[in-house]
């Protein structure tokens, strides 16, 4: 019975150790975690002034054509020269997709 008690007090043991490793391993690895995002911030806005993302509208525009309007269903610029259009009252509007033409058609009727 002794042998028994004994050898239940070491499996225990050993299996607290074991936990302890495994939280001190889970902390560490937030801690990584955690310093990789704060660095990663001071890093990315240097990247971006590199010239890599610094187009506007407008010159995205002229790459694909036309002018960037503001599809007024989802709010998402769009070309003219891209675009799923409607005519309105004499006025074109510019859609992003046939889905937000057809949602724009529903709840307007």
């Amino acid at each position: 019975m002794r042998n028994i008690l004994r050898a239940r007090r070491i499996v225990c043991k050993s299996m607290g150790e074991f936990l302890g490793y495994l939280l001190d391993a889970i902390f560490a690895l937030m801690m990584l975690r955690m310093l990789y995002g704060v660095l990663r911030q001071f890093i990315a806005p240097r990247r971006a002034n590199r010239g890599t993302r610094t187009s506007t509208a407008g010159q995205q525009a002229a790459g694909a054509g036309g002018q960037m309007v503001r599809d007024p269903e989802c709010g998402m610029f769009v070309s003219t020269e891209l675009s799923h259009r409607l005519r309105k009252g004499g006025e074109t509007l510019h859609f992003c997709s046939e889905g937000c033409l057809e949602k724009y058609r529903s709840r307007a009727a």
